[in-house]
């Protein structure tokens, strides 16, 4: 499923490929009903939890991108 980062296409944001992320349907629910943000560093992804599940709002980003064994 694609779901518009900053662009709510929903509230009549552009359809933009480079505002574009895939995630699966349960976790593009959970984006939806508590939350959570996505902001782009250098291109990739990162999603910004909501104060309840992290106060700091710590960015993460898939371990794709953090493990630095995964090559």
């Amino acid at each position: 499923m694609a779901h518009h980062a900053n662009e709510q296409w929903a509230h009549g944001g552009d359809t933009n490929l480079r505002d574009g992320v895939l995630i699966c349907p349960a976790h593009h629910r959970i984006l939806h009903a508590d939350g959570w943000q996505i902001r782009f560093t250098d291109g990739i992804p990162e999603y910004i939890p909501p104060p309840a599940v992290d106060p700091r709002r710590r960015p993460r980003r898939h371990t794709r991108y953090t493990d630095q064994r995964v090559a």
